[in-house]
């Protein structure tokens, strides 16, 4: 029924509280008032209010399983220390640094991309952040659900990916295409990274993950997994000036944040992302400056307005 990181999330969340329930002593299903709020102030020890309320949720699934109400439905005493855990730790959502343009030339002079393997990450970083691409498009995990080399198609303007499966395409009910721009002479530029290491991965198949390499033993291609590439990632982030608290995530908002101060409208962004919901207007990120540069024409219209009267 579920897909294979909400799986993975649920499983976590399900041994969270039944681990609880075993060492206090308590009973999991059916769970009552006083099992509800011991857990919700153990959660809060260590976690803040709207993790707390993701993990409450396989409480009203389990439930639902075994043919029993929600108990967390209408529950005004478990609603009331939730709120108080709220009030009292607030409700800060720990949000990741974007990385931007000038983060990516820094770390672009980590990198030798001469060395097949710095060009492999290269690539999948440039891919992410002007593809405004989720990890889960660009590496594999235990479902191999990434894009494929046969998904890239070439045209003179640059390159077309092709996503037939993320988080906002759960059945492949439809495909998603990704451009990437090709930027002459720009180190920046997304297609020539991917040309060559695709032009360099040959004795891959197409039907394998598109970041793949081959391997000299003679076995399979190895892809380039989800683990490997945040691992990569994070040590270029952290010698990189201004990137504390980034992630894989922060190549997909920093793409989009960098469209966002370069003048793209934000409907268009959202298409451009695969954003169906208003989750886009959390990643959006302007500088200061960008600010600022909003209040120009209405400033100088009021400066006018100010010396006709």
């Amino acid at each position: 029924m579920f897909a294979e990181t909400t799986k993975s999330t649920y499983s976590s969340q399900f041994k969270s509280f039944i681990n609880f329930c075993r060492d206090q002593g308590l009973q999991p299903v059916p769970a009552n008032n006083t099992t509800l709020t011991r857990y919700v102030a153990f959660l809060a020890r260590t976690k803040v209010y709207s993790t707390i309320m993701q993990y409450l949720n396989i409480i009203r699934i389990i439930h639902l399983e075994c043919g029993i109400p929600n108990p967390l439905r209408d529950n005004w005493y478990l609603k009331s220390v939730t709120q108080g855990i709220k009030r009292g730790k607030g409700n800060t959502s720990n949000q990741k640094t974007p990385i931007l343009p000038q983060h990516l030339l820094y770390i672009y002079k980590l990198l030798n991309v001469q060395h097949l393997k710095d060009l492999q990450i290269w690539a999948t970083i440039l891919c992410a952040f002007f593809g405004l691409l989720r990890i889960g498009n660009i590496t594999c995990s235990k479902q191999p659900n990434c894009i494929h080399r046969s998904d890239v198609t070439v045209t003179p303007k640059g390159l077309i990916l092709k996503v037939t499966y993320s988080k906002t395409i759960q059945y492949r009910e439809r495909c998603h295409y990704v451009v990437l721009p090709y930027i002459k002479g720009h180190p920046l530029c997304p297609t020539s990274p991917l040309l060559r290491f695709m032009s360099l991965t040959t004795s891959c198949s197409d039907d394998v993950p598109l970041f793949s390499i081959p391997n000299v033993t003679g076995k399979p291609c190895s892809p380039l997994t989800t683990s490997l590439f945040r691992r990569r990632l994070s040590g270029l982030t952290s010698k990189c000036p201004g990137l504390s608290g980034s992630s894989t995530h922060s190549l997909r908002r920093g793409g989009a944040t960098w469209l966002l101060t370069s003048g793209v409208p934000v409907a268009t962004i959202k298409i451009l992302g695969d954003w169906k919901s208003d989750a886009i207007f959390k990643y959006l990120l302007p500088d200061t400056n960008s600010k600022f540069q909003l209040f120009t024409i209405p400033c100088s219209k009021l400066q006018k307005t100010t010396s006709t009267t």
